[in-house]
């Protein structure tokens, strides 16, 4: 009753639905852009899972109408409640958050330059001979460490705070601080952009998910390019096709340091429900299309390994991970993706990041919702091939 009282409170109020209650709420939805907030002050409620603590993840923050209404918990099968924080916010002012100097470093004077590979075919006269060996994964000599986010959007990530040049010299000087305190391991920095942002709306190709243009993902492409780091382009894929999504990339993911993304929580077209009212997921097979599509590319053109990360904080959210198939063009990384106290993260790495189908290991840290935010030398000691700051 309590959720039902709280949909009719706003949908007299402001006439958007608030997903906060029962699957009833699936017909009550509101428009969702990656340019508006509501309540760009709200922090988000906990929610149950089987972890030691509470955890929780944040890819977007619940347009609220009331600033003192918190989120109840969320049930960990999804029968019953719907966890509000899961919907895109619908943001109305953008606020441009500065973060402060201790969370990200200024350039060093003389920061550490990372050179983008080149490689190019060997050749004798106009008769192709052989292409160069594939150089080894970025992975087996580096620690990767990047800015997740949306342009302009600040709620969703450091990318939205920051002009792509801007992160990328701040993400370049906090690799160097993990380069100066992970031993043997160099560690080079990264933009994590999210190029397909869920919607609680069908858009006009019904797919719930709106599509960054081709020219401004090629902006992001020539800042990495310039600044020597790496580029991972995330897809929430809301009732579209991973496949059909990473197709679009194709030029991009030619670039030897352009990589992938896919965020299971919002593809929610197998339950028939809008993307924030449950838990999407991936499976096996929509996995294996995506892995079989970036090592042709790997082939044909004798780049490193592509690197496929996938968001993961609930079992729920990968399906039968164990049918995966062991590519050797593509390293899956699983990024332990949820927010909450250090040991409730930690234990979700553990559980996720370092199973058995993950061949490498993702830490996603918050600046703002994590409590507290783990020191570089504490993410250090837990060992994670991929960090991601948001």
């Amino acid at each position: 009753m309590r959720q039902l009282f709280y949909l009719a409170t706003i949908l007299m109020i402001t006439g958007f639905a608030l997903f906060a209650g029962s699957p009833i709420a699936a017909k009550a939805r509101f428009t969702l852009t990656p340019e508006m907030i509501t309540n760009p002050d709200r922090q988000p409620g906990p929610i149950d899972s089987d972890l030691p603590e509470q955890i929780d993840t944040r890819q977007v923050v619940t347009a609220i109408t009331s600033p003192d209404r918190q989120p109840g918990p969320i049930d960990s099968d999804l029968s019953e409640q719907i966890d509000t924080r899961q919907v895109v916010t619908a943001i109305t002012s953008p606020v441009a958050v500065e973060l402060s100097e201790s969370k990200v470093p200024q350039a060093l004077s003389e920061p550490i330059v990372f050179q983008p590979i080149v490689f190019q075919p060997v050749s004798v006269g106009p008769t192709l001979v052989e292409l160069e060996p594939p150089p080894g994964s970025f992975l087996e000599d580096h620690q990767v460490v990047s800015f997740y986010g949306h342009p302009e959007v600040a709620r969703m990530g450091e990318l939205g705070r920051y002009e792509a040049s801007e992160a990328a010299r701040r993400i370049r000087a906090l690799a160097a601080e993990y380069d100066a305190l992970n031993g043997v391991r160099d560690a080079i920095g990264a933009l994590h952009l999210i190029v397909d942002v869920a919607q609680a709306k069908p858009k006009a190709n019904g797919l719930y998910l709106d599509q960054m243009e081709e020219q401004r993902i090629a902006e992001y492409v020539e800042v990495a390019r310039e600044a020597g780091i790496l580029l991972f382009l995330d897809l929430q894929i809301g009732w579209s096709d991973a496949l059909r999504d990473t197709e679009r990339l194709e030029r991009f993911l030619q670039e030897p340091f352009v990589h992938l993304a896919l965020d299971p929580e919002f593809a929610t077209a197998r339950f028939g429900y809008a993307p924030g009212l449950v838990i999407g997921a991936l499976d096996a097979d929509e996995i294996n299309a995506v892995q079989k599509f970036l090592s042709k590319i790997v082939e044909e053109f004798s780049i490193p390994p592509k690197i496929l990360v996938l968001h993961q904080f609930r079992k729920s959210m990968l399906i039968e991970p164990e049918r995966f198939n062991d590519v050797a063009e593509v390293e899956i990384i699983i990024d332990m993706d949820g927010f909450g106290g250090t040991a409730a993260k930690v234990a979700g790495f553990r559980r996720f990041a370092q199973s058995a189908y993950a061949e490498g290991s993702g830490f996603k840290l918050f600046y703002d919702w994590d409590a507290p935010v783990m020191s570089i030398q504490e993410v250090v000691e837990i060992d994670p091939d991929y960090i991601i700051y948001q």
